[in-house]
């Protein structure tokens, strides 16, 4: 089986640990390029996956600015409300997109997204969570509304 070779467009957390995958798994995943605003997170990935500096960006506009089909896939860790815009644009140069979640938080704009990768014949696939979950936002509704009183620290664990 040959790996897929992706970009990865946000290298925070989330963008790191698809980093760190491809990095124990380099027969599943290759990662060629990096777009990412913060320098020092740019250049960490850069330096784990031997990216050429032409292959990485600044941001997710200067990578899709280019025109260029640069790898089959990317994987769009961008900011929630950054989902919409860059998701379409990497869906119309012809990426198979993996999006972490949520889509976008505007309902229409999920609809196009799935509008448009069906259109274009192209895999949008989401990473989920909980964030948006009934229980999640009656808890959030519930911390929001002051009856707890003032909230200093929350630590959350998942097993």
């Amino acid at each position: 089986m040959t790996a897929v070779d992706t970009i990865i467009v946000g290298a925070g957390g989330r963008g790191n640990a698809y980093g760190k995958f491809a990095m124990e798994y380099p027969q599943e995943l290759t990662v060629l390029g990096v777009a990412e605003p913060d320098r020092i997170r740019r250049e960490r990935m850069m330096t784990f996956h031997d990216i050429s500096p032409d292959q990485a960006y600044d941001d997710w506009q200067s990578l899709l600015a280019t025109g260029e089909k640069k790898a089959s896939t990317i994987i769009n860790c961008t900011m929630d409300r950054s989902h919409y815009d860059s998701t379409m644009q990497m869906l119309d140069l012809g990426y198979d997109v993996l999006l972490e979640k949520p889509m976008t938080p505007v309902l229409h704009e999920n609809v196009k997204l799935v509008q448009k990768a069906e259109d274009s014949g192209r895999l949008l696939q989401v990473c989920h969570v909980l964030r948006y979950s009934p229980f999640w936002q009656t808890l959030r509704g519930v911390v929001d509304s002051g009856k707890l009183g003032r909230i200093v620290s929350v630590t959350h664990h998942e097993n």
